[in-house]
């Protein structure tokens, strides 16, 4: 298995779908909210350098710690030396590896800016292990200096979602229909995986995946959720194409996405961002491009059952957590029920 780049390879919801691709809503999926588990229950390796080596210095690297676990300790065969003091200093736990390991990074390490790590190849993840980094908006691994290139994983799925509250000032292309301004509030998405390509996975996991799904908000107008707000409208006059961008506004919004296999709950992430692009056709086309992609970002782990593939996941995304994801162009699936002025679309 292979850390994809920071950056540039990290894994993408991203379409070979269609565009004239039809897809069906889903059922909603409920699942009971799951403690987080405790899973440091077996050794604990300090990332303390941003240097990418395999140097004896006072330091544990990243790559250091990972040819560790690999190795399950054994510091000869891993890096083809002993530890020095320094570097034994940065592992506690109790030993042998190989059960719940996790490696952090030196809380030291980071600033108020972002913090990168350049790697000079690919780190190669053998066996199981977790890796717990401080979040992508304080830490980069940058591998442009490396001259391995993995391939991007693709997931093909249904999406569905549900927005409301048309504002009532904003208008598309110049348009003076009320029923032509832009949804500003996200409440509701689910997406079912339909193929899964290019992840470098077991046969076994791989089946897994196959039935990976996720939901957030809500489709109870009884209880309502903002998942996103609209924070960005081009009206499309300059260029023909209308921009709508959606982030939550960290106050009232609730971005919160639950991951499931097989329709049980394994873990959670956040939606970042949701890009749309809206042509002007009749009825408008509306799509997220994969070259102005939506975001959402991995955050907890849930069941340990799922370890490995959660780990598989975050090896994809180079570990940030970063999934950029694209939407085939969606179609109108009706009104919600209870909603007021919401609509339900399908991509």
């Amino acid at each position: 298995m292979t850390i994809t780049e920071w950056a540039s390879n990290a894994i993408s919801f991203r379409s070979r779908w269609p565009s004239d691709r039809r897809c069906v809503s889903r059922r909603r999926l409920f699942a009971e909210q799951l403690e987080r588990r405790d899973l440091l229950t077996g050794v604990a390796l300090t990332v303390n350098t941003l240097v990418d080596s395999l140097d004896a210095d006072p330091f544990l690297s990243l790559r250091e710690a990972i040819q560790l676990v690999n190795h399950q300790g054994d510091a000869q065969q891993a890096l083809g030396r002993p530890l020095t003091l320094a570097e034994q200093a940065q592992i506690a736990g109790e030993v042998p590896f190989g059960v719940d390991d996790v490696i952090r990074f030196d809380a030291a390490l980071f600033g108020e800016e972002l913090s990168v790590s350049a790697i000079d190849s690919q780190l190669q993840i053998l066996e199981s292990v977790r890796i717990e980094g401080p979040g992508s908006e304080r830490l980069a691994i940058d591998a442009s200096g490396s001259s391995e290139i993995a391939a991007a994983p693709e997931f093909e799925f249904d999406f569905t979602v549900v927005a409301s509250d048309l504002s009532p000032t904003l208008r598309l292309f110049g348009s003076s229909n009320p029923q032509d301004a832009p949804f500003t509030v996200l409440r509701y998405g689910e997406g079912t995986v339909t193929v899964l390509s290019d992840l470098p996975i077991s046969a076994d996991e791989s089946a897994f995946f196959g039935d990976l799904s996720f939901s957030f908000g809500s489709n109870n107008p009884t209880a309502p959720v903002e998942v996103a707000s609209l924070s960005f409208f081009d009206n499309g006059l300059s260029d023909g194409v209308a921009k709508q961008f959606y982030t939550p506004d960290g106050i009232n919004d609730d971005p919160s996405v639950n991951l499931f296999i097989g329709g049980a709950l394994f873990g959670t992430a956040e939606i970042v961002e949701i890009n749309l692009e809206i042509l002007p056709e009749s009825p408008p086309i509306t799509s997220s491009p994969q070259s102005n992609p939506s975001i959402m970002r991995l955050t907890s782990l849930f069941d340990d059952e799922f370890l490995s593939m959660w780990n598989e996941l975050l090896e994809a995304t180079g570990g940030t957590g970063i999934l950029p994801f694209s939407l085939s162009t969606f179609e109108y699936d009706g009104q919600p029920i209870g909603f007021g002025d919401a609509a339900r679309f399908d991509s």
